[in-house]
């Protein structure tokens, strides 16, 4: 096989692409053979770095030809969950089938290193729908900050969902979701905004962000749910996925709600055992320098009186 294929000058893009393209493949049915005849060599380090083996790195690689070839009428317009639950999971089992460990890559939709719908029209494939930008992080620190200054204002994710509701005027906020693409998590982005790191334990932050990390689903669930409905009013006809798609998204808005608030219930409970466990360490501590000054004026006493 030739080898002498030029890399790409943008990785994080080239892998996006890659994979893209060999799981549209999966989903669909496309066979893809077992290597292509051009090996980019860059592409296939940069794949074995993701713990991909050789034999699986060339495969994703030969998706890229065959799609190449399929005129773009005929490609099916993907969204991102169709993704994320049905293409992801065949990626990862075909993945972890020949790798020494249980395959992670590739990410979710919204972890590659653009927005979903850009994602795919750089690999050549067809977007149900533009994503929203993602905001410049001097915007989003701006819009943190407006937060923070509230007057009823919280750190907490729960409190920015409800606020940016109320803010989503000619500038809209970033979505939940969208600060934690952007910074990681919400504890990274109101570090980023300057807040003041409260004393929790790492436990403490974990159980926040995984709050965070729900009510940003929630949301945009709840965005999409909205959006579907307001399709279905503008149409004379209910169209059967549109209506179908609604009642998933209406099982998941449920299901998700009651994980919310059980995690909500599991984080205050932390926070309580926490705020004791600081409280006996306070009274323990005095308790020791009590201990500590009583034989010496008992002492003092009994050298004086007795």
């Amino acid at each position: 096989m030739d080898k002498t294929a030029t890399p790409d000058p943008n990785p994080a893009q080239l892998l996006d692409s890659a994979v893209l393209r060999y799981a549209y493949a999966l989903a669909n049915g496309i066979v893809v053979p077992d290597a292509p005849d051009t090996i980019d060599q860059g592409l296939l380090a940069l794949l074995r770095d993701r713990g991909l083996s050789e034999v699986d790195a060339v495969r994703v690689m030969a998706a890229g030809p065959v799609l190449a070839a399929v005129p773009t009428r005929e490609l099916q317009p993907w969204a991102a969950k169709s993704y994320n639950d049905i293409a992801r999971p065949l990626v990862l089992r075909e993945l972890g089938a020949n790798a020494e460990k249980r395959a992670t890559w590739p990410p979710r939709h919204d972890r590659f290193s653009q927005p979903w719908s850009k994602a795919l029209l750089a690999a050549g494939l067809v977007p149900l729908k533009e994503s929203v930008a993602v905001p410049e992080k001097v915007d989003a620190v701006a819009h943190l900050r407006r937060f923070l200054e509230a007057p009823v204002s919280s750190r907490s994710a729960r409190d920015y969902v409800a606020w940016r509701k109320e803010n989503d005027n000619d500038v809209s906020p970033p979505s939940l979701a969208m600060l934690t693409r952007i910074y990681g998590s919400w504890h990274q982005a109101l570090a980023a905004a300057g807040a003041e790191a409260p004393e929790n334990s790492e436990s403490a932050k974990q159980a926040e962000d995984a709050v965070a990390k729900l009510a940003a689903t929630l949301e945009g669930h709840q965005a999409e749910a909205e959006r579907l409905r307001e399709r279905l009013r503008a149409s004379d006809e209910a169209a059967t996925h549109i209506v179908a798609h609604h009642t998933e998204l209406a099982y998941l808005i449920a299901m998700e709600t009651h994980a919310l608030e059980s995690s909500r219930v599991n984080e205050y409970l932390l926070q309580e055992r926490e705020a004791s466990a600081k409280t006996f360490k306070k009274w323990a501590i005095a308790g020791t320098a009590s201990l500590a000054i009583v034989p010496p004026i008992i002492e003092f006493v009994l050298t004086k009186y007795v």
